[in-house]
């Protein structure tokens, strides 16, 4: 059976036709569905913002299509015995379901000016970062440049616009604000009514569910009580809810052509040019590209065929396709688990198969894309390829944990007292297991699915956490977790995984407990449900054979304080053997006070800095060990060659308590390498005494690598500058820096000149230091100084920008002058 074309009027639809049979002056349904029509009608057509114009129509002429349609996939059967009710909420629900997306050029104005928008917007960075770039760029744009700029601002707005709206329109309140608005408009408050009895709320629930899952349909609100009911009786009328729920989310899916666009097609054509040249389908280019010839529907497949030229759209036909099927399978057969009197009487006429039928005009359609080997790249993530050591399987849980209970003690500062447990246990099966406890945020069903169980998603970084943060006011929160793949990595010591989670405070009022068995990688997880259980997750690693022996326990404990050192939240380890030691955050490196009388015979002073006295970005120590000459100068050497790092008395095993040695450097508490830290204050063959024990506090501009134990670029540059810009204030405030010798002072601010990365050049950085230059009348000696001291930065970083200018040729020699003796121009600069 081919589908044909919708009649001109509704009125001559099948379905229309066949409530005017049905419907009895009692009632007035058929009258009251013309009043509807005729009342939405012109609200559909009110869509002059534009965010959902031009990729799918939602206007009366779409409605009509699905009178049509269910006339089509209802049998005579079902549909001689529908009643006036069913078929009155049915078409109902048509006109009504997708007007929550209708706006107003007014409702429009309001809405991206509206805080919650501007939230929404501070959320997804794929619509706040272009429309930040696309409005920089239009400040300098002019002619043509600009009015293409200010068209492409315009459609990245609608897009966002789109996306914001789309998961509000479907609610009820909406629905009933829209509701209020027709009963306005039409001077009827009885169009929802048989003879004073409502149906509205029944109606609303059926538009609701067109914008959930299908699984909806089978849900309930107790033991007894179906969310869509089958068998209700309204004055006298029958109505199952939940079939007429099913024919509006099939006729809707199923209305596809060139005048409607499924959002996947919308997602695939993009909101912006591609890159390469040919590549550029603006959304307006839709009915260009595609032509739905007609839909047929047969006893074995229902195809859809049409024309495309290009193959992105008819792959995401192809794919949308697959969508349809699995909607038509899961409706289907969720309706066949009914009682045998509803089954026999609800029914839909439709096949299970979809099948495409596109000709390609003007290319060869081939399924030509970049894919990923999912096995090749599961094992590249849990390989020691990406991290070092299998342990850190460990860290990762642990990582995890204390970012849940970090957002949660940003909203629950008062209340709220963090812990995480870390134990191990043996099953009745004698397998061990390992345990990480945390009474942190904990997740609902919607961030399992969405960001647990899928690599690459980190959910700290989304948009749904940015938007959870703003409303929660947690603003010091920077994650450890950013890149979405530490929990697949239990599986490089364990075998399977056991989760129990639940969330209090979740945004969609999710507080139901999970628990979660996930028997390996490519496993389906086996969940349960209840309501009650503390606020928090469990994570629990049957460990594999090889670690879970008392010696392996052993190890993993050992590991977590050798790379767990001072976490913000504290962790207590608790072994089999109810051996626990407590890990906090106040953990640096202390002084053997049994030492220091040695040291003092030997003329050997410690200079202790607190780093946290002089930074607002560290925390820490660092401790330097000198030589005190005899008028009580301190020097990094001494003749007698008493100062000697690494053998007595200035060995580390000696030195420190409970330590063996050795600077180190933690970012969030957990142990990081970063380049040549313990040899930062050494300068060629000059080797100067310290230990370093640095903190880095959480700031987002410390960049680190995907295994999470290595600081590098702009985070290389930034910590080091840091470590010596702190230890120089330090050094100088706590009048240490005038006792140095000479030799002494030179190693320490040569190290800090030469040892610091060369920056990227910042552009505003670069004009700057470009006016004071070009405002120089001559080039005095010094005049890094002075350009360091007018723009508020170090000499070191006033003389690299010169120097790395200089490299670039962004600067040119005019006559020779002094530097400090380092360098010798006088420059002028280019324009950049």
């Amino acid at each position: 059976m081919v589908i044909n074309l919708p009649p001109e009027s509704y009125q001559e639809t099948l379905l229309y036709k066949k409530l005017l049979k049905k419907s009895t002056p009692k009632d007035g349904l058929a009258e009251k569905v013309t009043c509807l029509i005729e009342t939405a009608k012109p609200l559909q057509e009110l869509i002059v913002a534009g965010p959902f114009r031009d990729y799918t129509l939602h206007n009366p002429n779409h409605s009509k299509k699905l009178i049509h349609l269910s006339g089509a996939i209802i049998p005579n059967e079902t549909l001689n015995e529908l009643s006036a009710l069913e078929i009155t909420v049915l078409i109902m629900s048509f006109y009504i379901h997708d007007l929550g997306m209708v706006l107003t050029q007014t409702e429009r104005e309001r809405t991206i000016r509206s805080t919650q928008f501007l939230e929404f917007l501070a959320s997804r960075q794929e619509f706040s970062q272009k429309l930040s770039v696309l409005r920089e760029i239009s400040k300098s744009a002019m002619g043509t440049e600009l009015f293409d700029i200010e068209t492409s601002i315009f459609q990245v707005t609608e897009a966002a616009l789109a996306e914001y709206i789309r998961p509000l329109h479907a609610t009820h309140q909406r629905y009933q604000q829209l509701i209020d608005t027709i009963k306005n408009s039409s001077g009827r408050n009885d169009l929802f009514e048989i003879d004073g009895v409502s149906f509205l709320e029944e109606l609303i629930l059926v538009c609701i569910s067109h914008n959930l899952n299908s699984s909806c349909l089978l849900e309930t609100n107790g033991i007894h009580n179906d969310r869509f009911n089958r068998s209700l009786i309204i004055n006298g009328l029958s109505l199952n809810m939940q079939y007429c729920a099913a024919v509006l989310r099939l006729v809707d899916i199923i209305d596809f052509d060139r005048e409607r666009t499924p959002k996947s097609i919308f997602d695939a054509l993009g909101i912006a040019n591609k890159r390469l040249p040919g590549f550029e389908i603006s959304l307006k280019e839709w009915n260009k590209h595609l032509s739905v010839h007609s839909i047929n529907i047969t006893d074995d497949e229902l195809v859809i065929s049409g024309d495309s030229k290009h193959p992105n759209i008819e792959h995401s036909i192809r794919e949308f396709c697959s969508i349809i099927e699995e909607e038509i399978r899961n409706t289907t057969t969720i309706l066949k688990q009914n009682t045998k009197n509803i089954a026999e009487k609800y029914w839909i006429s439709l096949p299970f198969n979809v099948r495409a039928n596109i000709r390609s005009i003007g290319y060869i359609y081939k399924d030509y894309s970049i894919k990923l080997n999912e096995s090749a790249i599961i094992n590249l993530l849990m390989g020691e390829n990406l991290y070092l050591d299998s342990q850190i399987a460990l860290r990762e849980l642990i990582q995890n944990s204390i970012d849940a209970c970090n957002v949660r003690k940003n909203y629950e500062e008062l209340s709220y007292f963090p812990e995480i447990i870390v134990d191990t246990y043996q099953d009745k099966d004698e397998r061990r297991w390992l345990r990480v406890i945390d009474n942190g945020i904990g997740m609902d069903e919607y961030v399992l699915s969405n960001f647990f169980f899928k690599v690459g998603n980190s959910y700290y970084n989304s948009g749904d956490f940015k938007k959870f943060a703003l409303n929660k006011q947690i603003n010091s929160f920077v994650p450890i977790s950013r890149f979405g793949i530490g929990m697949i990595s239990v599986f490089m010591i364990g075998e399977a995984l056991k989760v129990v989670t639940k969330n209090e405070s979740s945004p969609r009022n999710d507080r139901l407990q999970r628990t979660l068995f996930i028997d390996g990688v490519n496993s389906l997880a086996v969940v349960t449900e209840q309501s009650d259980g503390p606020q928090g997750t469990i994570i629990e690693v049957l460990l594999r054979k090889e670690y879970s022996d008392s010696s392996s326990i052993k190890k993993l404990f050992g590991f977590i304080k050798e790379n767990i050192i001072r976490p913000k939240i504290k962790i207590s380890l608790i072994q089999e053997s109810n051996n626990k030691s407590v890990i906090t955050h106040d953990n640096y490196i202390k002084l053997n006070n049994k030492i220091l009388p040695t040291l003092k015979l030997e003329n050997i002073e410690t200079v202790q800095i607190d780093l946290g006295r002089f930074s607002n970005i560290l925390e820490g120590k660092a401790i330097f060990f000198f030589f005190k000459t005899d008028s009580n100068k301190l020097s990094y050497y001494d003749l007698q060659g008493k100062l000697t790092w690494g053998t007595y008395p200035l060995k580390e095993s000696f030195m420190f308590e409970k330590y063996l040695g050795g600077s180190r450097i933690t970012v969030n508490g957990i142990l990081m390498r970063m380049k040549k830290i313990g040899s930062l204050y050494n300068f060629g063959k000059k080797f100067t005494n310290f230990v370093l024990d640095v903190e880095v506090k959480g700031i987002s501009g410390i960049e680190y690598d995907v295994s999470r134990d290595r600081i590098y670029g702009k985070g290389l540059f930034k910590v080091r500058g840091e470590i010596f810009k702190t230890i120089s204030k330090g050094l100088k405030e706590l009048g240490i820096y005038g006792r140095l010798t000479p030799e002494t002072k030179q190693i320490l601010e040569s190290v800090e000149t030469r040892k610091m990365p060369t920056p990227p050049l910042d552009k505003d950085l670069v004009s700057k230091i470009k006016q004071i230059i070009d405002n120089s009348k001559d080039w005095e000696i010094g005049i890094h100084k002075r350009i360091a001291e007018d723009l508020g930065i170090s000499n070191s970083v006033a003389t690299k920008y010169i120097t790395a200018m200089l490299k670039m040729k962004m600067i040119k020699k005019s006559h020779s002058s002094t530097l400090d003796g380092s360098l010798t121009q006088t420059l002028s600069l280019d324009n950049l």
